[in-house]
């Protein structure tokens, strides 16, 4: 269930208006309380429609979005653990246990028929997890009056974990597989080469995933150990958001939640500091496959640090769209197929890591030495107030689309919750407002060095086995062998039941009456010859336009090509305006 590294690109037309003043809702409102179940908890904050709770009785945080526009919540239970708190003896053991909490419980399992998957998905659930570097979360998207189930699932989980040797014994090829296709990928393969090179001796050296020996080596009595210092309520936060009540929810959160008591212990800091980098590093991963590909990544601060939006400004102008400095310096020029640069948002300090997917006949030299060129540019004569605003509007519209859904928000909502801040949610686009021109060109010269710099080459060739080539840093560096990023999986399609296990008084809507539920506010109309549909929703800032074109798929249905390339050549420009003005 961890998810393969991927970079995703995402078309929407949309409208956001960001300008003037910015007004934050921030609400702290210690030991008061709201009526009904609110007065069990300690209310922590408000912030743009967000709750915090925290649960007296052991430390429990909540965050909760109501969100009534369509009928399904979603509930995310985040553990602030990941790769980085694991030890020499451990690695790989929060992915495992990832992969064990799914095998039961004393009251849910596959032995009794209530097995985990099966009950969720019973009530039209889907379920998901994901394992990263900072945090762990356990997903459920269901219809709303199954909410109730589903916190019952995971509050059991919490501490009642079977984590058995057979259940080990056969959930260790699916986890060797899972190893097995990220090694063999090759732009995993050069992502994580990187990391491992950047840091020497922080946890982020190594894959979350672990090392195919420390997979192997890796027994219940371990996982048993790891899941009862990190696995208890005042570690960890429950999300939920969609169609529910307040108030019932959190009488629902106490009623399974309560009773369960804090860790017996301090949860362990992670202390492992990683000395400065003050030199270039290089690694080159050689693969027998037709990619050839440049990452160069820096050193950057951790995500709640105050140069971070400037740096996200900094990544968009770089790599965001055919205007980007990149794209023209280096696909336009017949360098790169494909360019991408982002901030990684970490807990420690992480990098900022520019790719380039070479074309072929390109050396990598050229593409480095090009991008290294852009980079320049930039220090010494910095960047415009037009590409620092366009950077923005993207970022802004970002921020808008990740609100479009219960579960989209709940994702969002990860890397901040794992950093030791939700709130830098809602806070962050308003510092991307502040930053300026000047900012841009600061953070570059500050981070964007050669002393802060590794780099890699994913070379193409034909060995026997992988090989790679690292380039130590200085001496004063350990020397060594962190990750890439979180992981994911669904763990099976659902079908609506006959029949379904189901929270005590709780009704199934059938997907007919969910359908019903919507259609009654989806509007029809003919505009000019178009049937235009159109259905309000709470998501704010943001207006999503889908259009399509009924029956050319059956026209050219013995070259399906050609209805692909003409929607492809409809992004290269019309007779008044160009691509880059798209």
């Amino acid at each position: 269930m961890l998810c393969p590294l991927k970079w995703k690109s995402r078309l929407q037309i949309r409208s956001f208006l960001f300008a003037g003043a910015v007004f934050l809702s921030f609400v702290t409102h210690p030991g008061q309380g709201w009526g009904g179940a609110v007065e069990k908890f300690r209310i922590v904050r408000e912030l743009d429609d967000i709750q915090e709770y925290e649960l007296p009785t052991n430390g429990l945080r909540i965050l909760l979005k109501e969100d009534p526009s369509v009928p399904v919540t979603t509930l995310m239970v985040s553990y602030r653990v990941g790769s980085r708190n694991e030890n020499h003896l451990q690695r790989g053991a929060v992915h495992i246990l990832e992969h064990m909490m799914f095998k039961g419980t004393p009251r849910y399992n596959k032995q009794s028929n209530t097995a985990i998957a099966s009950v969720l998905q019973n009530v039209g659930a889907i379920l998901n997890a994901t394992t990263g570097n900072d945090g762990t979360n356990y997903f459920e998207l269901l219809p709303s009056d199954q909410l109730g189930l589903a916190l019952d699932i995971e509050a059991d989980r919490m501490r009642q974990s079977l984590l058995r040797d057979e259940d080990l014994a056969l959930e260790m090829p699916v986890v060797l597989s899972e190893f097995d296709r990220m090694e063999n990928s090759p732009m995993i393969a050069l992502e994580q080469a990187v990391w491992r090179t950047a840091f020497r001796i922080h946890p982020y050296h190594y894959p979350v995933i672990g090392t195919r020996e420390s997979i192997r080596n890796m027994t219940t009595q371990k996982l048993r150990e790891f899941y009862d210092t990190y696995y208890w309520p005042n570690n960890a936060v429950i999300t939920v958001i969609g169609d529910f009540k307040t108030d019932e929810a959190l009488s629902e959160i106490h009623k399974r939640f309560a009773k369960i008591p804090a860790s017996p212990h301090p949860i362990p800091p992670m202390n492992i500091l990683e000395p400065e980098q003050n030199q270039k590093g290089f690694v080159e991963v050689q693969k027998p496959d037709k990619i050839n590909a440049v990452s160069i990544a820096h050193k950057t601060p951790p995500a709640l640090h105050p140069d971070i939006p400037p740096l996200d400004v900094l990544a968009k102008i770089l790599a965001s769209g055919k205007t980007s400095r990149l794209y023209r310096a280096l696909v336009e020029t017949g360098y790169a197929t494909t360019i991408g640069s982002d901030v990684e948002k970490t807990h420690d300090p992480g990098l900022f890591s520019t790719y380039i997917i070479l074309t072929p006949g390109t050396k990598h030299e050229e593409a480095e030495k090009a991008t290294l060129n852009v980079y320049e540019q930039i220090r010494t004569a910095g960047v415009t107030e037009a590409e620092v605003q366009r950077a923005k509007n993207q970022l802004y519209s970002r921020s808008a689309f990740a609100r479009d859904s219960s579960i989209s928000l709940a994702n969002e909502l990860i890397p901040w919750i794992a950093a030791g801040d939700w709130t830098y949610l809602v806070t962050h686009t308003y510092k991307i407002h502040k930053v300026t021109a000047a900012d841009v060109k600061r953070v570059a010269n500050t981070y964007l060095i050669d002393g802060k710099m590794t780099l890699g080459r994913l070379v193409s060739k034909e060995p026997e086995a992988p090989q790679e080539k690292t380039h130590p840093l200085p001496k004063e560096f350990p020397s060594g062998n962190v990750e890439f990023e979180k992981e994911s999986e669904s763990v099976s399609e659902n079908a609506w039941p006959d029949t379904a296990v189901q929270s005590p008084g709780a009704t199934i809507l059938h997907p007919d009456e969910l359908k019903k539920k919507l259609s009654d506010r989806i509007r029809v109309k003919n505009i000019s010859g178009f049937k235009v549909m159109s259905i309000p929703t709470s998501v704010k800032d943001v207006v999503t336009v889908v259009g399509s074109f009924e029956g050319a798929g059956h026209a050219y249905a013995d070259n399906p090509m050609i209805p692909l390339l003409t929607v492809s050549m409809l992004q290269q420009g019309t007779k008044y305006h160009d691509k880059f003005e798209f």
